[in-house]
């Protein structure tokens, strides 16, 4: 899977901290896989903090809700039944279900907010609101609130020069660290990116996987 080669191509270490900022399923075409390999990463020496997204909560959701589970089908669950070889979400094994609630909303850092989505910021406290951490695309972002910092965050799939220039600009708040793996057959989409926090350069790995056609 493409996360496999962009983690052999890291080299990391003892001491490195790798954060994963959400969407692990759906679109791919062995979600299962991807979970398991996630699942066994704290067996791994370097640190390794696994964030939440927003169809990892629709998953959650669907087993509780009916509107939510057909939406859930229609944004790629039915790729994630059929990678588990399963019909119904409520025949997931329950390990996994209990990973995917166990997994965080953001993470602070001294000079980065990461997340999945962003943060709603007309609320006292935006890390009150786990929808917005999940699914916000668009938001209004200050330094009264960053303090310093940068957001780095996935969620929307970003053209790859669109990410190297909010890297290269210190003046950009956010970051968007999506390039739409699963949409290789788009220009300027399809890799999987590693951001490196220290020296803000990216690593850039192609997708290697067959597109799902659920």
């Amino acid at each position: 899977m493409s996360l496999e080669h962009l983690m052999q191509r890291l080299h990391l270490q003892e001491g490195d901290h790798l954060y994963l900022l959400g969407d692990y399923i759906d679109r791919g075409p062995d979600s299962k896989s991807v979970l398991d390999f996630l699942m066994t990463s704290h067996h791994a020496k370097f640190d390794v903090t696994i964030l939440r997204g927003n169809h990892e909560q629709l998953l959650l959701d669907s087993l509780t809700d009916q509107k939510t589970y057909d939406l859930w089908l229609r944004v790629g669950g039915k790729a994630t039944l059929e990678s588990f070889g399963v019909k119904h979400v409520q025949d997931i094994p329950q390990e996994y279900i209990d990973y995917l609630d166990s997994l965080p909303y953001h993470v602070d850092l001294p000079d980065y907010y990461l997340v999945h989505g962003g943060f709603n910021l007309a609320l006292e406290d935006p890390f009150s609101d786990p929808w917005s951490m999940m699914n916000l695309r668009d938001f209004y972002v200050d330094d009264t609130f960053l303090q310093g910092r940068r957001i780095v965050r996935g969620h929307v799939p970003t053209m790859l020069s669109k990410i190297r220039e909010e890297i290269s600009n210190e003046k950009e708040y956010v970051i968007t660290i999506d390039n739409g793996c699963v949409y290789a057959e788009v220009w300027g989409l399809g890799n999987l990116l590693a951001f490196n926090l220290n020296d803000q350069t990216l690593l850039v790995q192609p997708c290697v996987d067959v597109p799902s056609e659920a």
